[in-house]
């Protein structure tokens, strides 16, 4: 699962442009080609009280490696790419590049952010994307907007030192940071945009000790959850109020994660300590259909870390040792999805009910019907040069 950002008033630092030759990655030949940008630059607002800080322009780097990728549709996407494991250098940077028909790179990379140290684990790590013209890049100590396709990016102008998580439903953003020095203990606090990051409501502080590492929004609000402690916290009417909920884990749970697609029907895995070789014995799984008032235990088998995803009500799409299953009966009974042979390492659903994920082997698949059939899209190469 994932992690989040958000907040206004402070200064946004806006990346000035790398100047490259439009160039693409065509096929998984490795070669640079000449292309067409992927959406047409939109004129952006800056937010009253801003301050604009140039960045000097950073130097086209020799080659990249894709960190994460997010779809839109079946012919619109974007991945974020880094040159830090191919440097011996001390410092690397990332870029964006924007995919088309199935994994075929039509935009020239586009910085994000300053450089940063090879050793950084705090860097961009995700992607996500509202629309054609808004998405975000970040990591644990750093997040970024654009609003033009992803062809400039700028800081996301919210305090935060650290970013837990980022997620995205209907026409909101929700982004939980930590505001405060680091060694300083103070709530982390919620913030949601309805512009596309262009302006952030006013904040909600967490409990003190949630850490909101995970989060999965719907129509009408967020479900946040501390993997460490198995708390939650869930807003279902746009985060004019909060509602605190337990997961009831076993004892010897080492952590946790939940999601959502309603904010009513709630799924939890519970991840047990590993035992003396390392290895996962077993996870619990726990549904409950009346937004965390009460739960019920579920048994689909060995399921993988943290691996879940409910698509719609009553079905959800998770991956097994030997298999990725789906249920349509909220848990109760699984089957393997229509793909045999196939395994996902991750999935997405949109709010359209379009869902992609991508296999082991990077190959892209799509399902028009919330994961019940999927269809081969294309494949995403593993690194650009």
């Amino acid at each position: 699962m994932s992690r989040l950002q958000g907040a206004t008033g402070t200064a946004i630092t806006v990346l000035g442009t790398l100047v490259i030759a439009a160039v693409a990655y065509v096929g998984t030949s490795g070669r640079l080609h000449p292309a067409a940008a992927l959406v047409s630059p939109s004129a952006s607002p800056q937010p009253p009280g801003m301050t604009v800080v140039p960045t000097p322009p950073i130097t086209a780097p020799t080659g990249f490696v894709v960190i994460d990728q997010d779809l839109l549709d079946p012919s619109t996407g974007w991945m974020l790419v880094s040159d830090c494991p191919l440097r011996a250098k001390p410092t690397c940077h990332n870029a964006v590049v924007g995919t088309g028909d199935g994994g075929q790179i039509v935009t020239s990379p586009a910085p994000v952010g300053p450089d940063v140290s090879t050793t950084d684990g705090g860097a961009p790590r995700s992607i996500r994307f509202l629309n054609r013209q808004d998405g975000f890049v970040y990591g644990q100590t750093a997040a970024y907007v654009t609003h033009d396709g992803g062809r400039t990016w700028r800081g996301l102008g919210v305090p935060a030192t650290f970013v837990a998580s980022l997620t995205i439903a209907g026409t909101t953003v929700w982004a939980a940071t930590y505001p405060c020095p680091k060694g300083t203990s103070c709530p982390y606090e919620v913030r949601s945009s309805a512009d596309g990051g262009r302006t952030w409501s006013t904040p909600q502080k967490l409990p003190l000790g949630f850490s909101p590492e995970d989060a999965a929004a719907f129509g009408s609000g967020v479900l946040l959850s501390s993997p460490t402690t198995a708390d939650m916290e869930l807003t279902a009417d746009h985060g004019s109020t909060w509602r605190q909920i337990k997961l009831p884990c076993p004892p010897n749970s080492f952590r946790s994660t939940a999601t959502t697609a309603d904010g009513v029907e709630l799924w939890g895995v519970c991840q047990p300590n590993p035992d003396a070789s390392g290895q996962f014995t077993f996870e619990s799984l726990f549904v409950s259909e009346d937004s965390g008032k009460s739960w019920s235990q579920r048994n689909p088998g060995p399921l993988r870390p943290g691996w879940l995803v409910a698509t719609r009500k009553h079905v959800a799409l998770t991956s097994s040792t030997d298999a990725t299953l789906i249920t349509h009966d909220a848990g109760a009974t699984w089957s393997p999805i229509s793909l045999e042979g196939v395994g996902f390492a991750a999935a997405r659903v949109k709010d359209s009910g379009w869902a992609w994920a991508i296999d082991t082997n990077r190959n892209l698949w799509g399902s028009a019907d919330g994961g019940d059939h999927w269809s081969w899209i294309g494949t995403l190469p593993a690194t650009l040069s």
